[in-house]
This record gives structure tokens, sequence and C-alpha cells, in this order.
């Protein structure tokens, strides 16, 4: 007698997110609200859009460049806080701003992306203001932040050119806005921010940040 075929799985349930193919549903639960309600959550991933596919779209641009600047304000302000007084300011900046994009398990832990309601993705960590528009109108939704090496390696790409490539400051100019924010490392990173991400055909112009 043949052996009775196993029946496929039933298919998952609609969700209102199947139109948006930017994100796929991880997994989804009913819960009772205090109102005692039944509500159904949704973990909402991103998924790889035909853009990125072959180049990193606009707003990622602006949260990676956020990102490279936040970690580049607060890795240099601190070497320069530590270094001994005849280390040269320039050699010493480089030389931590060098080993931080090379740091691939730093970006990779640290920033993940994320599905927004816009029908992009984005990077989200530390130090990233996100674009308008980016959260889901609907509160049913767990956003979940992907973290892999391919993220992580985009990341280290975007932190070499912006830091050690041939249109990047020189290491002297890092330093001066650094030792410029004394002790303040809010006014560090908002000098690298400014210099790194805004400005003439620089990753954030024309994206309007909502500030969270």
């Amino acid at each position: 007698r043949a052996e009775q075929e196993e029946a496929p799985p039933p298919p998952n349930p609609p969700t209102p997110y199947d139109k948006n193919k930017n994100v796929k549903i991880g997994m989804s639960m009913r819960i009772l609200t205090d109102e005692g309600e039944e509500k159904d959550l949704y973990q909402v991933m991103p998924e790889e859009t035909e853009e990125e596919k072959w180049h990193m779209p606009k707003e990622m641009e602006c949260t990676a460049c956020q990102a490279v600047a936040y970690n580049a304000a607060t890795t240099g302000h601190a070497r320069l806080a530590s270094r001994y007084k005849d280390e040269l300011v320039g050699t010493v900046t480089l030389e931590a701003l060098q080993e931080l994009c090379a740091n691939e398990g730093m970006w990779t832990q640290t920033y993940g992306v994320m599905p927004t309601a816009g029908g992009y993705n984005v990077f989200n960590g530390t130090g990233i203001e996100l674009p308008s528009k980016t959260e889901f109108e609907n509160q049913d939704v767990m956003l979940t932040a992907q973290h892999s090496s391919t993220s992580g390696k985009k990341l280290v790409d975007v932190c070499k050119s912006l830091i050690l490539g041939a249109d990047a400051p020189e290491e002297e100019e890092f330093a001066s806005m650094s030792l410029e924010a004394g002790e303040d490392v809010e006014a560090a990173i908002k000098k690298y921010r400014k210099e790194l991400c805004f400005g003439h055909n620089k990753g954030c112009d024309g994206i309007e940040l909502a500030k969270p």
C-alpha cells in the first residue's frame, strides 16, 4: 500500500501588509488588550527591494551616513581625549577612524535594516534619526531590524568612502571638529553629521528627518 502523502501546510492567513513588497511577515500572534478586545500583532521584517539589489536607495544612504558620522565623532573624540601630548592629532584621529571603518562586527551588531511604511528600507541603530513617514500608522506592527553580515559590509563601505575616500575631509579636519567641541561629545557629533551628511549632493540632502 502506498504511503499516504502528507498534506501541505495551510497558507498563512492574509495580513494588511501583503501588498507591501519591502516587508515580510515573520510571525503573527493574537493578544488580548487591556480593554478585553482581541488584537492581531504582526512581526514586520525587511525584504530587500529591487532597487537595493543594484544600489543603495537615498533614504538608506542618509541613515547609513548618520551611523558613520555618529561613530566617527564618538570614536575620534574619545581617542583624542586620551592621547599623549607628543602624539599628532591628525595621526591619532586617522588611526582611530581606520580601525572604526574596519570593524565589521560592530557595524553588523549595532545596526540593522528596518522596513518603513513608505515602501523603502532604512538602517536603524544608535545615532540615527529616521526620515519622516517611516512609521506604520497601524499599531499592530512589531518592527524587526534585520542584522546581517551583508548590511554590516555595506556600512563598512560607506564608512570607508565618507571617512577615508578621495573626497573625504583630511584627518586634521576631523581632529579639528573634535577638538573644537571640547568635552561636549554631542557638539562633535553634530559637527561630523553636518560635514558628512548635509551639503551639496550629500546623503541626507532633500530628506526630511523626523526627530524621535
